[in-house]
Parts: structure tokens; sequence; C-alpha cells
């Protein structure tokens, strides 16, 4: 069950995406790991426990059949998004995820095809069935490559195949931002098919700000927006999916131009060149569901961006909305947003925002909206303006609820590094190259110049490290950066109403740079940072990060 179909009860206190995730809470079978994920001990008072499926899902999303990859929790039918977690700082999250994913009749695959001669095997997408975990954001141990934890720069990826399960443990730091973060698979090559099918989650972690006493007397909800791409390339006739050929050039059938769909909690509210009648395309906005709020009432809303490519520019048509969090961190101050562009809630591929909303002090309806993103390259088309909620105002007026005056920092951000701790600067070059005759698409998408290599590394750090980066885009589109296990904390020149100070995907415009600072904390092991647009993870746009423990003292013995 999704936010939207329990907000008629306007006296719920709280109305979560994904209840059907609180079956995930009873005892799980521990599987034999693929690798040491689940070796530690745990308090079983802090141990938030939950079995994820990804599986095929065969369901209707507006006129279309389709057939996609989706969560699930253990047994049940699989989600758009996936069942909600939570956990909260000082507690462990574990989570089995199982890859459900069966082959089925008449579906062409090819994940088991080798790469032409000419073309590289590594960073064209393939492998669309292979899976691992990603918990976005989320400030813990490293968890890409085996054994999790290892900062062995030649260690493998994490690979679950079809039929196999993994058990992680993820300690959460007592001191870790509370908020939302999200989950998604990482395998190199597949993490943008698999987040097209809508392959995503939400993951809250509770904290003191969920105790300041006028966040606490407000109802929330999660809001998850998808893009789900479409095809029918591979498909049996009158139904639609998304299962490319790897190494096949477009011309020669890899790929026909997927359509979209734009769903929030599952719902379609868009859709962007789909098919119509004949042979004729649609672009159109389809009927959102609706939220009811009382005349004056405040509602918390935690907006996930789970689209795999698309920047999103949320704005209230109506209300009064006030953005409080960016990536897990509050704010110092409540961010009053306008209706533009210029001071919407700005949110690049899995950024996550929350928001308090007051419900104007009459009754009527408004819409929560996403404006217009004009795309990001060649054959994907930009995100039309959508209406993402319809805002229903009835019942009798809720009025007395305030908007807080203050509001928890993260303690784990703060104080802020100044600049004489740094202790190492660096520059990072996102770049492109094209023509890349060994790319299908023939561009390759890359780190400093280089395509990832699971044996190289863009940096080399320590524990306690305390390092400026300067992002430097030099393509002609923007880059939306993400970087594994530590925040960001953004340079005050380029702090605006849509840029926060601190985040975890950091937006690069094009042929622009922005300084950041990061203190590596705690977490040592082999991580990357790559860019968000998965497609362009997929193709190269990624490279490794060693951090590595804080090396000892002199004169310390032992």
């Amino acid at each position: 069950m999704h936010i939207i179909d329990v907000i008629e009860d306007v006296d719920r206190r709280s109305f979560l995406l994904g209840v059907s995730a609180l079956a995930a809470l009873c005892p799980i079978e521990l599987r034999t790991p693929l690798t040491a994920g689940s070796t530690s001990r745990v308090a079983r008072s802090k141990l938030d426990r939950y079995t994820i499926d990804l599986a095929n899902a065969d369901r209707r999303l507006d006129v279309y059949n389709v057939r996609l990859r989706n969560y699930a929790s253990a047994g049940k039918t699989p989600t758009i998004p996936g069942p909600l977690m939570e956990t909260r700082g000082g507690h462990t999250l574990r989570v089995t995820l199982r890859n459900r994913i069966t082959q089925a009749a008449g579906v062409i695959d090819g994940d088991m095809d080798q790469a032409p001669d000419g073309l590289d095997p590594h960073n064209n997408p393939h492998g669309f069935d292979i899976t691992n975990l990603h918990v976005h954001g989320v400030q813990t141990v490293p968890h890409l490559f085996s054994p999790i934890g290892t900062a062995k720069l030649s260690a493998p990826a994490i690979a679950i195949s079809p039929g196999e399960s993994l058990t992680y443990d993820f300690p959460i730091p007592i001191d870790h931002p509370p908020g939302l973060y999200a989950y998604h698979p990482h395998w190199h090559g597949a993490t943008g098919t698999q987040v097209m099918s809508g392959a995503a989650g939400a993951i809250i972690i509770r904290g003191n700000v969920d105790e300041v006493p006028e966040i606490k007397a407000c109802r929330e909800a999660v809001v998850a927006v998808n893009s789900i791409y479409l095809t029918d390339a591979n498909q049996p006739a009158g139904r639609f999916g998304l299962n490319f050929t790897p190494y096949v050039p477009p011309d020669a059938g890899y790929m026909e131009e997927a359509f979209h769909l734009y769903t929030v909690n599952g719902h379609p509210v868009s859709k962007v060149k789909a098919p119509g009648p004949g042979d004729t395309t649609v672009t159109e906005q389809l009927a959102p569901q609706k939220m009811r709020v009382r005349p004056g009432e405040i509602v918390r809303l935690r907006f996930l961006n789970a689209t795999e490519t698309d920047t999103l520019r949320i704005v209230a048509e109506d209300g009064d909305m006030r953005w409080y969090a960016q990536d897990g961190m509050t704010f110092g101050n409540l961010v009053h947003t306008g209706t533009g562009a210029d001071n919407c809630v700005f949110m690049p591929p899995l950024a996550r925002s929350e928001v308090l909303l007051r419900a104007p002090r009459t009754t009527g309806e408004f819409f929560i909206t996403a404006l217009e993103n004009p795309g990001q390259s060649y054959s994907f088309v930009g995100m039309p303006e959508t209406r993402l909620l319809r805002m229903v105002v009835d019942g009798p007026p809720k009025l007395g609820m305030r908007f807080p005056d203050r509001l928890p920092r993260p303690a784990r951000e703060y104080p802020l590094i100044r600049a004489q701790e740094v202790t190492r600067k660096r520059t990072i070059h996102w770049t492109e190259e094209s023509p890349a005759p060994q790319m299908i698409l023939g561009t390759a998408f890359q780190v400093n110049d280089k395509s990832y290599n699971n044996d190289d590394a863009v940096a080399t750090t320590h524990v306690g490290e305390v390092e400026e980066w300067t992002m430097v885009n030099d393509s002609t589109e923007g880059h939306p950066v993400h970087i594994h296990v530590n925040s960001m904390q953004v340079d005050s020149a380029y702090l605006s109403p849509t840029q926060p100070r601190h985040c975890d995907v950091l937006w690069v415009p094009a042929k622009s740079s922005i300084k950041v600072r990061m203190r590596f904390k705690q977490w040592s092991g082999k991580t990357v940072i790559h860019c968000h647009i998965l497609y362009h993870e997929d193709q190269g746009m990624m490279s490794n990060l060693i951090i590595k423990k804080a090396p000892r003292s002199p004169g310390v013995s032992g």
C-alpha cells in the first residue's frame, strides 16, 4: 500500500510509503553469503532486518502491459518503488537481497554474450540480470566489492546472479544524519537498466529531527518519482519491457528508442513519446492521484528522485512550502520555495529532498509539479512539466500548526571544514570522448579522461584525511556527481536557493567547476565516485576511491 492509498484518512499520524515493508521485520533465513557481509554480532534490539527480492514483475502501467525488474518484500508482489526500510543511528541495518529474476520465454537479454572484438567489454551495458545492493547516501561500510569493507584495489565487484542471495550488514553511526536515503542496484553495466525498470526504494534513518515538536506533529509521506523506460525490443507481441541486447549498436537492434512512463509511488503521472494509435507517439499528462489535506494543515513530504537520468525541479502551485533537508542533511534554516526554476526544490538523480507544506486556509485544490527538464543528451528525451500530486484541501481547518524556528544540525557534518584543515587538494575532470568506436552508443563517459577500470583508482586517501576536490565538468552537458560513504561540503561560493551546503549528489553544470571539501570519517575500504546519470556510469563515468585505515601514530606499539 502506498501513501496515496491512505491519505483519505486525515487523522492518521503517518501515511508512510510501503507499509507492506513491515512484513519484512519478521525473522529471516540467513543464507550462505557470497562474501563475509553478515559476520558481525549485533544486539537484537538494535538490528533492523529486511529481506528484499529483486524479481520480475508483470503489470499494467497506463494502457501498457509491461514486464519489469522490481523490488519486493520477501514473498510479496514487487512494487514501484521498492519496500520502505527504516533504521536509526546506533543500529545495524541487515538486508538479505535475493535475486529472483527469471528468464522468461520469448525474452532475450543476452547476459552471456561476449563483446565482439573492438568493443569495450566492461563499459558497455551488459549483465542485466546480475545485481547487488547499494544503500545510497548512507555513511556506512563500503559494500560494492568483495569482501565487504575491503580496501584492496583489485577486489572484484559483488555479483549476485539469479537464484543467489547475499546478506549485508550496514552499521549506522550513532551520529548519522537522520533523513531520507535510498537503495538501488549497482552492478556496473546493468545499474541504469535496472533503475530504468523501477528498481529503487527508500530508506528512512530516524533521529533528532523527528522529535522536533513542529515536525513530530505532521503527517508524513515518502513521494518517490520513478521514470520507467519501455520498449518492445526483445519482447513478446503486446508487451513492453527493457531487455537490451548487449554490445549490439542501436542500428543493429541493441535498443529501439525507449519511451518513458513517469510514476509517483507506482502510479503513472505522464508519458513521453509513448506508442499511440496507429504509428503515432503520445506525450501527455496523466491524472495524478490526490492527497487530502485540511485547511491550514502542515504535512511533511519526503521526495525521492528515483529516476535514472532526470533532474527534478519541484514546486507547489499554492500553499507555503519550506525546504528543510537535502540528501538526508538538515539545513540551518527553512528555505521558502517559490514557483520558478530559480527557487525550486532542485533534485539531481537519486537526490532526496524533504519539505514542510502548509495547505491554504481555504478549501480547493492545487498541484505539486515538476518543472520541465530539457534532458541530458542525444537519445534520451527530457521530462515535460509534470503534475506529480493533486492536493485537495477540504475538511475542518487544522489551525495552530507552526513551522519550526530552528532545526538540529547534522552533528556528523558540523562544525564545517575550514580551509586550514585541508590536507590535500585534487582536481577531478568529468569528460566525454566522442566519437568512441569502442562504445556501442558512440560516446565514452569518463573520469579524468579514463573509462572505468576495476583496478585503477582516481584517489587513495586515509580515514581522518580532509580533502578539497575541484569537480571540473569539461563536457557540454551537466553531470550529477555522487560520492559513496561520505558527504560533500559545498564551497560557499556556489551556494544558492537550490544548492545547499551539504549533499551526496552534486549537480555540476556543463563547462563549469565546483569545489567541495570532504572529511573521510570512520569507514575504510574500496568505494567509488561516479556520475548519477546511470547510463553515463554504466558506460565508464566512474572511478574507484581507496580509503585506507588511519596510519598509526609514531611510537604506538602493538
